[in-house]
């Protein structure tokens, strides 16, 4: 999944999740790139890490583009029943951040998606990510067969390990004679990168045109 803002971002697959609210909600009830699924649709990213508010180091940040359309007003509405949330605020005129603390329960498992070892992720943490973004048992059981970033992130499957391998090997600067083996303990992703997992302030859209647009 891509979007104009943090590329690179992680968190919308690995913690995003931990708003499951027991189960109840998905990654459809926060995001769609289908333009008919409204206000869905209007979901930029989420961040880790917010530079206005460098404190917050336990958060989710979801980033939404605004509308004054009664359905978004009711969607503001669901995600400020949630358990976890903070506050909104509006970074510039044409989006809407959403502030969420992370339940306690998820904190060690935040610690080691920080630290880069997801395989490390509590075991029914894995699942809530796994359900979130509805993905079943047999991409865990056929990995092979049924490959996904996340699963095969999460339980450090084979492919993943040999695509990693071999996406180094074909490097340009990478001399052909070179071979690279990921040692056992090695993950299957690299550390989440600070850069695009937070939300900064050149990202407001000014009507100078100064700014990044999402």
């Amino acid at each position: 999944m891509s979007f104009k803002l943090g590329d690179a971002n992680k968190t919308i697959a690995y913690l995003l999740p931990f708003l499951h609210q027991n189960g109840k909600m998905n990654c459809d009830s926060f995001f769609s790139r289908n333009e008919m699924n409204f206000p869905t649709n209007l979901f930029v990213n989420a961040f880790n890490r917010c530079e206005e508010f460098p404190e917050m180091e336990e958060h989710l940040f979801l980033l939404y583009r605004f509308s004054t359309n009664v359905l978004f007003q009711n969607f503001e509405k669901k995600l400020g029943y949630l358990p976890e949330y903070v506050q909104v605020y509006d970074p510039d005129k044409y989006h809407r951040m959403f502030i969420f603390k992370l339940n306690p329960e998820y904190i060690e498992s935040l610690i080691k998606f920080k630290e880069g070892k997801f395989s490390k992720i509590k075991e029914e943490h894995k699942k809530i990510i796994m359900d979130f973004h509805r993905l079943d048992r047999k991409y865990i059981e056929n990995p092979d067969k049924n490959r996904n970033i996340i699963s095969g992130t999460l339980y450090k499957q084979k492919w993943k390990k040999e695509q990693i391998e071999e996406e180094f090997l074909n490097d340009p600067s990478v001399h052909k004679s070179s071979w690279i083996r990921l040692p056992s303990d090695a993950e299957c992703s690299s550390i989440p990168n600070d850069e695009a997992e937070t939300y900064y302030n050149k990202y407001k859209v000014h009507d100078t045109g100064l700014g990044i647009t999402a």
